[in-house]
C-alpha cells in the first residue's frame, strides 16, 4: 500500500500510523519510489524497515529522487542495497535528492555494497542545489566508488548540513569521508561528527570529508575515525581542502595512515586560500612524503590559533605541525608531538618556502638523518622570525632553520604563552593547553567560586552513559550532550505520563499491605484464643478422668472390704 500509494501519488502529503515491514516486497529493483517525489512524508517517528534492494540501475534507494520534497521524523531500519555495474546515485533514504528539505530522519543499520557505483551514502547518495539536511544519522557498513560517505555521498551547490552524524565504516576510491564524500559549492556543514573508519584507494580520503572546495566551509566539528589510504592527500577530519574552503573550530583525533603523499593529522591537503583557524589534532599521523601533525601539505593557505598534539612519522617534509608549507602563513599555532623522518624534518614544520610565520612554538622530539632542526627542517625564502621559539631539551635538538629561538625546559616554561595572542572567542587558555570554547574537547568548564576566574574543568570525554533502552548517552561533544539532553527530556516526559500510574499502583500495594498486616494480627489473636479454648478442654477432660479414677478406686476399696467381712461372718469369726 505504501509503494503504490505514493507511486500513483508522487505530489501528495503523507504521514506514517504504523512501522512498515519492506520484507514483504521481497527484492526491489531500484528503488521503492520510483519517479520524481514532490511531497511530504512525515514517518511520525516509525519506521520503515528491512528494505532489500538489488539493482544494476542509477538512482537505488528508498525514493530514487526527490525535488522540492519535505521529509522528517522518519526511520529507516536494516536497509540493504547492493548495486552492480557502473552506475551513479544509491542511498538509504534516496539515490538523489535536490531542493529539499530532510529533518530528524536517520538509516540505522544499512548495509550498501555499491563498488563500482559512484555518489553513494549511507542516507543519501547525491544532493544537490538548496537542500538543508538537519538531525540526521546512519550507522552500518557501505562501500562503493567515487564520491562515497557514510551520511551523503555527495554534497554540492549550496546543500547545507547540520546537527547530523555518521558511524559507518566507509570504503570507497577517490573522494572518501566518513560523513561525505565531497563537499562543494558554497555548502555549508556545521556541529557534525563522524566515528566511522575510512578506508580509501583513491586520492582525498577524510575522517569527516573526503574533499572540500569552492567556498565551502566547516563549523564546530570533529571525526574520530581512523583514515587509511593508498593515495594522495588523507587527513583526520578532511582529505583536501581548498578554493576558498574555511574550517573553524574543529578537530580529528583519529590515526591516519598512508603510503602515499600530503597526510595529516586534520587536513591532507590544504591549498589555494583555504583557511584553519582553531582546530587541532592529536592522531597518530603516518605516510611518505608532506606529512604534518595538522596538516601534511599546506599552499598559499592560512593557518590561525591551531595546534597539534599527534606524533608524525614520515620520509621527507615532516613536521609537528606542517609537513611542506608554501606561500602560506601560520599565526600563533604550535606543535607538541614527536616527528620523525629521513630529510627535512622539523619539530613545527618540514620544509617551509616563501612563507611566514608568527608567534608559534614547538615542543616536540625531533628525530632525522638530513636536514632537520628543532622549529624547521628547511626554509627557502621565508620568514621565520624571532617572536617563534622551541624546547632544545624537549626536541633534542639544539639548532633549527630560520630565526626562531631555542630555549631550555627552564626557559621555554618561562616564555609568554603562544597562547596569549589567541584569540579569546575561540579558545580558553585557562587550562594547560588550549581548549577550543566551540568543542570543549569534551570538557565542560564550570565556575566554582564568587570569582568569574575561579573554575574548574570536568572531563566527560570518556563518561558514556547508558541506562538501557532509549536513555543511552555521551557526552563527548556539544551535539552528543545535546542529543543527551533530548533522550532525557523524552525519558522524563514518558515517566511524567505515567506517574499517574505508577500512584495508583503504589496504593493499590500499600492497601494490600495494610490489608494483610491487619489479617496477620486477626491470626494470631485467634490463633491464642483457639490455643486457649484447646487446653481449658484439655484440662475439663484431665480432671474428669482424674474424679472417675478417684472413684473407681473408692469403690474397688469398698468392695474389697465389704468381701472381707463377708467371708469373716461365713467363718464365724
Amino acid at each position: 500500500q505504501f509503494k503504490a500509494a505514493i507511486n500513483a501519488g508522487l505530489g501528495g502529503n503523507y504521514m506514517l500510523m504504523n512501522d512498515i515491514d519492506m520484507s514483504e516486497l521481497g527484492t526491489v529493483n531500484r528503488a521503492v519510489i520510483t519517479g520524481y517525489f514532490t511531497g511530504t512524508l512525515d514517518g511520525n517517528g516509525y519506521k520503515i524497515k528491512n528494505l532489500t534492494i538489488t539493482s544494476n540501475a542509477d538512482y537505488s534507494g528508498l525514493f530514487s529522487i526527490t525535488d522540492g520534497a519535505n521529509i522528517k521524523n522518519l526511520i529507516l531500519e536494516n536497509t540493504n542495497i547492493s548495486v552492480a555495474g557502473v552506475t551513479v546515485f544509491a542511498g538509504g533514504l534516496a539515490g538523489f535528492i535536490k531542493n529539499s528539505i530532510i529533518n530528524n530522519c536517520s538509516s540505522t543499520n544499512v548495509n550498501i555494497n555499491a563498488n563500482q557505483t559512484q555518489k553513494v551514502g549511507g542516507f543519501i547518495g547525491g544532493a544537490q542545489t538548496n537542500n538543508t539536511i538537519t538531525n540526521c544519522y546512519s550507522t552500518g557498513t557501505i562501500s562503493g566508488s567515487d564520491y562515497t560517505g557514510g551520511l551523503i555521498g555527495q554534497n554540492f551547490n549550496t546543500s547545507n548540513i547540520s546537527l547530523s552524524f555518521s558511524s559507518v565504516s566507509v570504503t570507497g576510491t577517490i573522494f572518501t569521508g566518513g560523513l561525505v564524500g565531497a563537499h562543494y559549492g558554497t555548502c555549508n556543514l556545521y556541529d557534525s561528527y563522524a566515528t566511522g573508519s575510512v578506508i580509501a584507494s583513491g586520492s582525498s580520503s577524510g575522517g569527516l570529508i573526503g574533499a572540500m572546495n569552492t567556498n565551502s566551509s566547516v563549523t564546530s566539528s570533529y571525526a574520530t575515525g581512523n583514515v587509511s589510504s593508498s593515495a594522495w592527500a588523507s587527513g583526520g577530519l578532511i582529505g583536501s581542502s581548498n578554493t576558498n574552503s574555511t574550517i573553524t573550530s574543529c578537530y580529528a583525533t583519529g590515526n591516519v595512515s598512508s603510503t602515499s603523499t600530503s597526510v595529516g593529522g586534520l587536513i591532507g591537503a590544504n591549498y589555494t586560500n583555504s583557511t584553519i583557524t582553531a582546530s587541532y589534532s592529536s592522531g597518530n599521523i603516518t605516510g611518505t612524503n608532506y606529512v604534518g601533525g595538522l596538516v601534511g601539505y599546506n599552499s598559499t593557505s592560512v593557518i590561525n590559533s591551531s595546534y597539534s598534539s599527534s606524533s608524525v612519522l614520515g620520509l621527507s617534509q615532516v613536521g609537528g605541525l606542517i609537513g611542506f608549507l608554501d606561500m602560506a602563513t601560520i599565526n600563533s599555532s604550535y606543535a607538541l608531538g614527536e616527528t620523525r623522518g629521513n630529510d627535512k624534518v622539523g619539530g613545527f614544520v618540514g620544509d617551509c618556502t616563501n612563507s611566514t610565520i608568527n608567534s608559534s612554538s614547538s615542543s616536540g622530539k625531533v628525530t632525522a638523518t638530513s636536514n632537520f632542526g628543532g622549529f624547521a627542517g628547511t626554509h627557502t625564502g621565508a620568514s621565520i622570525d624571532n617572536t617563534n621559539f622551541w624546547n632544545k631539551d624537549s626536541s633534542g635538538q639544539a639548532t633549527s632553520a630560520g630565526s626562531a629561538i631555542g630555549k631550555t625546559s627552564a626557559q621555554f616554561d618561562a616564555m609568554t604563552p603562544v597562547t596569549s595572542t589567541w584569540n579569546s572567542t575561540d579558545w580558553d587558555t585557562t587550562f594547560e593547553n588550549p581548549v577550543l570554547k566551540a568543542i570543549k574537547n569534551g570538557n565542560i568548564n564550570m565556575q566554582t567560586g564568587a570569582e568569574a576566574t575561579k573554575n574548574s574543568c570536568y572531563a566527560l570525554k570518556d563518561m558514556g552513559l547508558n541506562f538501557g533502552g532509549e536513555l543511552a548517552i555521551s557526552l563527548d561533544s556539544i551535539s552528543s550532550a545535546q542529543s543527551a539532553i533530548s533522550s532525557i527530556d523524552k525519558v522524563m516526559t514518558y515517566l511524567s505520563s505515567k506517574r499517574s500510574d505508577i500512584g495508583v499502583g503504589i496504593n493499590a500495594l500499600s492497601g494490600r499491605l495494610d490489608t494483610n498486616s491487619t489479617r496477620k494480627e486477626n491470626f494470631i489473636s485467634s490463633s491464642g484464643v483457639l490455643k486457649d479454648t484447646d487446653m481449658a478442654v484439655e484440662s475439663a477432660k484431665f480432671t474428669k478422668q482424674q474424679i472417675l479414677r478417684n472413684m473407681g478406686m473408692s469403690m474397688l476399696q469398698q468392695s474389697k472390704n465389704m468381701q472381707t467381712n463377708s467371708i469373716q461372718q461365713l467363718l464365724g469369726l
